[in-house]
Parts: C-alpha cells; structure tokens; sequence
C-alpha cells in the first residue's frame, strides 16, 4: 500500500527546507557587483578616450552612500563645450554600450 501524496511532501519538505535569505546581505551583494560594473565601464569608456577613441568621461568614488555606509561610485559626463554637438552625445554613448558589452 503506498503512503499519501501529502504526507510524502511534508517528508520531502522537511527533509529539504526552503533556503532562507538575508535581504541585507543580498542587497550588499548586488550593491558590490553592481559598483564593480560601473567602475569597469567607467575605465574601459576613458581608457578609449584616453586613447583618441572616445568621449572623456569622469568618474566621482563616492557621489553618495548606502544604507550600509559603503561608497557608491559613479560615472559622470558633463557638455562643457558648446563645440559639442549630437554627434559627440553619439559617441559617448556608443563607447558606453561598448564598454558594457566588453567588461560584462
């Protein structure tokens, strides 16, 4: 005879209990991975420009804070000319959709 369907799930469920997560931890998580995309493709975008290649960009280490208190970095662009046009707003962000595909 065999047992229930139901009360072979409460045996499976005990024996493989659901994964408890930590929305702190994993929010750090993301926080980290994230930072360390944007600071990638910050470098890659002024490693180009540095190169001839591209739109300068810069970068600030620490615009804001988490809610951990671990910087956040970022990555900037300012029109200072009024030599740039649409063309140069093209490029940059091309060399930023560039820079994504390359480091991610």
């Amino acid at each position: 005879m065999s047992r229930p369907y139901r009360h072979i799930l409460k045996e499976v469920r005990l024996a493989f209990p659901q994964p408890v997560s930590d929305p702190i931890n994993d929010s750090y998580f993301v926080h980290s991975i994230t930072a360390q995309l944007i600071e990638n493709i910050f470098r890659y975008v002024h490693s180009e420009a540095m190169g001839g290649r591209g739109a300068v960009v810069s970068s600030n280490e620490c615009y804001r804070r988490t809610r951990h208190q671990e910087p956040v970095f970022a990555q900037k662009s300012y029109i200072q000319s009024p030599s740039v046009d649409e063309s140069d707003i093209e490029v940059m962000v091309a060399k930023v959709l560039e820079a994504r595909e390359k480091v991610a």
